[in-house]
């Protein structure tokens, strides 16, 4: 299962592998969710049937060419067949699922591209209100192809006077952690205000585990624009930020 920004499914690519000897076809049907988790429907939007030649990593692309709505959920069956099975990676992304036996905790999906490539963890999600995966992941993450720092930045479109920030982090909630830090957690970030060319370095933090971090100022801080720059998390190679929300105390939010 996963988000959609686009209009369009023109395709799906998910790593299979086969034991079989010889070239099997593998079908795969696309259909749509009410809500995170619903795997309940049985209406195909579209059907697409692929060969795949026997080897441990075989990269399967389902032709789909579907119309589909922008801010939904979609979700791709595979019929079972005998001698195949689905590559699957640990790494956890927010409003993308696996159907696990009727177990949702855990953080294992598939392999998968979806083309055209879905843009739902873009930056301006750190401003949307929302500091939670509903059918979208709301939350900005960074290209995990990409060193450390990472930054996101809000423009305010003129110098505004602020003294108080809040950020939401990510600490993977859907993941029991008996020990340490959630792995997506930034644990080292900084905060930046910008005038022009003049950056001044509000706070720097090392060493946070927390979902939920508030910063003050004794004095009104003006600025432009307001960067948050992480330095490491707690293992993902990726910077994650639900929410930013500038305030002056006593004062309409900004």
């Amino acid at each position: 299962m996963f988000p959609v920004s686009t209009n369009r499914i023109d395709a799906v690519e998910i790593l299979l592998g086969s034991t079989n000897a010889s070239i099997v076809n593998v079908t795969a049907r696309l259909r749509r969710a009410e809500r995170l988790n619903d795997f309940s429907s049985t209406s195909d939007l579209a059907v697409a049937v692929v060969e795949i030649p026997p080897g441990k990593q075989s990269g399967a692309r389902f032709e789909f060419n579907a119309a589909v709505e922008p801010g939904s959920l979609y979700w791709v069956s595979l019929e079972p067949t005998p001698g195949v099975c689905v590559l699957t990676s640990s790494r956890y992304l927010p409003g993308v699922c696996m159907k696990a036996d009727g177990c949702y905790f855990g953080n294992s999906n598939f392999c998968f591209e979806v083309f055209p490539r879905q843009n739902v963890f873009c930056p301006g999600n750190v401003v949307n209100g929302i500091s939670r995966a509903s059918n979208l992941p709301n939350m900005w993450v960074s290209d995990p192809a990409e060193p450390m720092p990472q930054f996101v930045e809000i423009d305010f479109q003129k110098i505004v006077e602020f003294d108080k920030v809040e950020i939401i982090f990510d600490t993977n909630l859907n993941r029991l952690i008996k020990t340490g830090p959630a792995q997506e957690c930034v644990r080292d970030y900084e905060l930046l205000a910008l005038i022009d060319e003049t950056i001044q370095s509000l706070v720097k933090v090392e060493g946070n585990y927390q979902r939920r971090r508030v910063h003050e100022t004794l004095n009104p801080v003006r600025a432009e624009k307001l960067r948050l720059a992480a330095n490491a998390a707690n293992g993902d190679p990726a910077a994650r930020v639900y929410e930013i929300r500038v305030f002056k105390k006593h004062e309409e939010r900004i």
